[in-house]
Parts: C-alpha cells; sequence; structure tokens
C-alpha cells in the first residue's frame, strides 16, 4: 500500500526545485492628503472586547423582556446596542442610589 502523501510531497518538491521569478511590479507608495497631518490606521477599531475600560458580564434576564427590548432597540433610530442600554440603566441606577 503506497502512502498518499507521497504525491504531495512529489509535488511540493518539484516546484521548490523551478527558479522562481523575481517580483517586478513596484508598488507606489501611499500619498496622504494635503488636509490629514497622520496617516490612516488599518484594520478593524478597537472593540468593546479589547477595551480595557470595559469588562463582560453575565445576567440572566426573563426571554420575553429580552426579545421585546432587542426589537425595541432595532425600532428606535438611534441604533443604540444592547450592552450600552444595560450600561446606561445601571448608571442611572447607581447615580440615584447613592
Amino acid at each position: 500500500m503506497s502512502n498518499r502523501f507521497a504525491v504531495l510531497k512529489e509535488v511540493n518538491t518539484k516546484s521548490s526545485n523551478k527558479t522562481k521569478k523575481p517580483n517586478t511590479t513596484k508598488r507606489k507608495p501611499l500619498q496622504q492628503t494635503e488636509n490629514t497631518t497622520e496617516p490612516k490606521k488599518r484594520g478593524r477599531p478597537r472593540a468593546k472586547r479589547s477595551d480595557p475600560n470595559y469588562s463582560q458580564v453575565t445576567a440572566y434576564i426573563e426571554t420575553n423582556i429580552h426579545k421585546k427590548v432587542k426589537i425595541k432597540l432595532l425600532q428606535q433610530d438611534n441604533q443604540q446596542e444592547f450592552s450600552e442600554l444595560i450600561n446606561s440603566l445601571l448608571k442611572n441606577w447607581l447615580d440615584n442610589s447613592l
């Protein structure tokens, strides 16, 4: 019985023996616009998950309440997130309980 990966190994060795052409395409450097002072950052914006000012918590709430809150948030124009709503409610509760 032959090794089923032998074909892959053979293809890999044949392709590595071939001489590769050097990359001759030159890329133009990025040009900054006149009104910006620093280059635009790459990648995604920082999420709450990686922000040290936030911590993930778990809370048990009634399923029907959760569904109604999600629907109401989607219907609003300001596109508030569920976590933002919980955060503001907890802040108000703290302010009023002192």
